[in-house]
């Protein structure tokens, strides 16, 4: 498995405090914070630039009233992500087993979610 330090986290988090305040314990954990960005626009832009590389994306559900379209975005281009809100019941029936990080998060639970979606990209590995 990589290590911490080498993944990449974006950012999409439209409340600077909230943003902030992610990217400190994503650095204190060892990972990477990129961004934040605060708008669909902006998250569009940087899923488009291929020359943006990062390995998951932490997404705040109400970013511009939705963020679907950018989760749907991050689903077909297979990229893993975490829901960040503070109102579950607004996930959509197609999003309800996708890993969520409810607001107000705790530091470990926060680590704890993005570091599971990195363990269901690592291949079965045979026991040695």
């Amino acid at each position: 498995m990589q290590g911490a330090g080498s993944r990449r986290v974006l950012i999409i988090e439209d409340n600077p405090l909230v943003a902030e305040h992610m990217a400190a314990i994503i650095g204190e954990a060892g990972f990477t914070a990129l961004g934040p960005v605060a708008t669909n626009d902006e998250a569009r832009a940087m899923l488009d630039n291929p020359a943006n590389m990062f390995d998951a994306v932490l997404l705040d559900l109400q970013l511009d009233r939705t963020s679907l379209m950018i989760a749907d975005q991050l689903r077909g281009a297979g990229i893993p992500f975490v829901f960040a809100t503070g109102n579950r019941s607004a996930i959509p029936p197609e999003y309800r087993d996708h890993p969520v990080c409810e607001k107000p998060f705790s530091p470990r639970r926060l680590i704890e979610t993005l570091r599971s979606i990195f363990e269901d990209q690592e291949p079965d590995r045979p026991d040695v």
